[in-house]
């Protein structure tokens, strides 16, 4: 979260007054006959310590919920003030005190959930000290004097309906317009607020990061949100921020004891405000719900006029991950199929947020149409909010003014004393040594270009439709059952993606979630959303492109590099290596795969790994003794595979992939066809086992073979 924020967060002079724009006007004498309120007066104590001399040594992180929530009740019971609260008839937004309840998901058993919860401990998930979230009327709605007396939460209409044995909690409103929610759900959440005790918070970044969690969350379940505001209040000090997926944009902070109207405005802003102005969808291409064919409430989204139900999220961003693709996947099934489409839940939705000037996903793909092992496509376009494309740059509406420095300071420290951060896809990692630091800052893809006013990294949202392939690499390798059939996978693999070079297009993001298996054993590739032409000029991010794990050696080095189709070759064996290695490798191996696995790895440490593995392999080609205590290799059909492995490492070894190939550049015309030759003569001869009935030759016999 640290490496998301750090140069992507500034100022803006203007943010809070767009923010208020069409937000009523607060007469003098109404704030006058505020501040003459005990609930007022108590706040402003317990922010000021009791307004004693000297300076306010209270801890800054100490939370005063409970007297801010007073508060706002008791701008909601003065009648010249209050009776904007409420405006809503059909769906009235409430301002919850969530206490010390953490929020949870309606649907804790989503597939995109598994395996998906990045680094952020528990304790620390996102307890927002207050919340607005959308409530509906339980009981009859009674005089004002009355108050209503049961809210629940309701179901917003811009995210997955909930499951259908969900029930919302019912909550008292006695203190409208605070609920007490005790059970809040990520799915429901319209804004939040941040309550500190000292004012002095505004100074320490771990506040800001606590924040930045906070809405990386939000819109993590919210995959169709834009952005999401967070009101900061540190003593009497408010700031209004704006997380998106660019990053961070802050108010000038504002103290309510002086500008207590603006404060007031703020809060009216909750009632008066749209949905699109919190940041949902809008327009005629929004997401909305209709009954499904079994009747179930699904929500429907719209690509390019064609309408498609969405079922069960497959995949989503992961939890610490602000500034990302933020891709999410689902199961789709078309509304209205044509004649010649599939009918069922054929079909896969994917939605993400990506660099502006990257060419669409769906554009590769239409290219590479009728390819057999590309992924098919349906249909593909850009997401509109009215009739604007929706990017981060139309999102913001405001222009940003300084860099906030102290995020970037904390960031610079945290860097040179070698701590680790998330590492996502088409990033360059934080450095971890003092000989790095000026590439990371040079090359660094999270420090925004200011190709705009907005001067933030302007991300275009976009949808694509594709057939639905079931199963990773990783998943469908694991259970093939029989060596020539592993291997023709291997060579498939290699064949794929040297039709997709040959046709212009490299892909750059080789991964086991890329590379996908359908249910007769087909190779399908998916994903071109880091895909660039061969003749195209390389995209406007200067950055590594790629899952670091998977990605060429030469790749990984201080040099910048134009990815090439030999690159995407390497990728391809590394994902076969990878596979394979963590099913066989014991000991020390075990453990460089694992640490090379780990997000939180830099570039450089998974290069130095990569060579490390590689070397193994060529020493095994050798006559390395001791094999046993490096890989386990009893099974037969795993020794033929490993020793493939190795005969396909020696290839690479020999053509110079750790100097990007500069002592064989003919290799590059020929990379494919050579390991596809080397996987040939592994396929014959387990052919040639199985038909003498000589599967169990012994590792000895297997190596000489190679």
């Amino acid at each position: 979260m640290a490496a998301d924020l750090a140069y992507r967060s500034y100022v803006s002079s203007t943010m809070l007054d767009i923010f208020l724009e069409g937000i009523p006007e607060v007469k003098q004498k109404h704030i006058d006959n505020l501040r003459k309120q005990n609930k007022w007066k108590n706040f402003i104590a317990k922010c000021t310590d009791g307004g004693k001399s000297g300076s306010f040594t209270q801890n800054p992180f100490e939370s005063n919920e409970k007297e801010f929530s007073e508060l706002v009740q008791c701008i909601a019971s003065l009648e010249e003030l209050g009776k904007s609260f409420g405006k809503r008839e059909l769906n009235d937004i409430r301002i919850s005190h969530q206490g010390n309840h953490p929020m949870t998901t309606w649907n804790p058993k989503a597939k995109w959930l598994d395996e998906n919860r990045g680094t952020t401990p528990r304790k620390k998930e996102l307890k927002p000290d207050l919340m607005s979230i959308v409530v509906e009327d339980v009981e009859e709605v009674r005089p004002r004097q009355a108050r209503r007396r049961k809210v629940q939460l309701a179901k917003p209409q811009t995210i997955l309906p909930p499951p259908q044995d969900w029930r919302p909690p019912l909550m008292d409103d006695e203190s409208f317009p605070i609920v007490e929610c005790k059970e809040p759900v990520w799915e429901c959440l319209d804004l939040f607020w941040e309550c500190k005790r000292n004012s002095q918070a505004l100074k320490h970044p771990e506040v800001y990061l606590d924040c930045g969690l906070k809405a990386a969350e939000a819109l993590r379940y919210q995959w169709s949100r834009r952005y999401v505001y967070c009101f900061l209040h540190c003593g009497t000090m408010m700031q209004l921020l704006h997380f998106d997926r660019s990053g961070l944009m802050a108010s000038d902070p504002v103290d309510i004891r002086t500008d207590t109207d603006r404060f007031v405005r703020c809060l009216r802003a909750v009632f008066y405000h749209n949905p699109s102005r919190f940041g949902y969808p809008a327009g005629k291409d929004a997401p909305f719900h209709l009954p499904g064919p079994d009747n179930r409430l699904l929500q429907v989204v719209t690509v390019d006029d064609r309408k498609l139900y969405i079922d069960d999220q497959q995949a989503g961003p992961p939890r610490d991950h602000l500034v990302s693709r933020a891709t999410v996947v689902f199961k789709a099934k078309l509304v209205h199929p044509e004649e010649d489409d599939k009918t069922g839940w054929d079909w896969c939705y994917k939605s993400s947020w990506v660099q502006k000037l990257q060419k669409h996903e769906g554009i590769y793909l239409e290219h590479l149409k009728g390819l057999p092992n590309v992924v098919e496509l349906l249909v593909y376009g850009v997401v509109k909010v009215e009739k604007n494309d929706d990017t981060t740059v139309n999102g913001r509406q405001c222009s940003s003014g300084q860099s906030m420095t102290l995020l970037e300071d904390f960031f610079d420290r945290a860097k040179k004393q070698g701590h680790d951060f998330v590492v996502h896809s088409t990033t360059a990692s934080a450095s971890v040594t003092d000989d790095q630091e000026d590439m990371d800052v040079l090359f660094d893809p999270r420090r925004p270009k200011g190709e705009s006013s907005q001067n933030c990294d302007n991300r275009e949202h976009r949808d694509v439709v594709t057939a639905w392939v079931n199963s990773s690499f990783n998943e469908a390798a694991s259970s093939l059952g029989s060596l020539p059939t592993t291997l023709s996978i291997w060579q498939q693999a290699f064949s794929a993606i040297k039709s997709i070079c040959e046709k212009g297009v490299v892909h750059r993001d080789i991964s086991f979630r890329n590379i996908r298996i359908d249910d007769e054993h087909k190779i399908k590739v998916c994903d071109f959303d880091m895909a660039i032409f061969r003749n195209d000029q390389p995209s406007g991010a200067q950055d590594r492109t790629g899952t670091i794990a998977f990605m060429a050696t030469a790749m990984l080095g201080p040099e910048l590099r134009i990815h090439r189709p030999i690159h995407d070759c390497e990728s391809i064996f590394w994902l076969l290596a990878l596979n394979l290695l963590s099913k066989v490798s014991i000991g020390r191996v075990k453990m460089t795969l694992a640490n090379m696995m780990h997000p939180g790895k830099d570039i450089v440490s998974v290069g130095d790994m990569k060579r490390s593995i590689l070397y193994d392999l060529i020493s095994v080609q050798e006559g390395m003794p001791g094999l046993e205590f490096s890989y386990s290799l009893d099974n037969s059909e795993d020794a033929s595979l490993f020793f493939c492995l190795a005969a396909l490492a020696r290839e690479f070894h020999q053509n110079g992939f750790a100097r990007d190939y500069m002592i064989s550049k003919e290799f590059e015309e020929v990379c494919f066809d050579c390991c596809m030759d080397i996987i040939q003569e592994a396929l014959d001869l387990a052919v040639q086992q199985a038909t003498k009935g000589i599967a169990g030759m012994s590792i000895s016999s297997k190596r000489k073979a190679f």
